[in-house]
């Protein structure tokens, strides 16, 4: 729900992801938020840009990235 200008709160949704990386030192944090996905789940929505713009600022900033890599595209939680 998101605050209604007119007042109260309207059937509208922000999906947000929060992460940081390399996971064994952390040099980068970054939380992504997505006003109204289509999907409302942030896992769903934000995580995968969060992906996109966490490999690519490893990569310009040239830091090394965790030693192991889990593909957890088809999950929204950790195993």
């Amino acid at each position: 729900m998101k605050p209604d200008p007119k007042g109260g709160y309207r059937e509208a949704y922000i999906a947000s992801f929060a992460g940081f990386a390399p996971a064994e030192d952390p040099r980068l944090v970054a939380v992504i938020t997505i006003d109204e996905p289509v999907q409302i789940y942030g896992g769903l929505t934000a995580a995968p840009c969060f992906s996109k713009v966490m490999e690519f600022a490893l990569q310009h900033l040239e830091i090394t990235p965790s030693q192991e890599k889990r593909n957890t595209s088809d999950r929204v939680v950790p195993e």
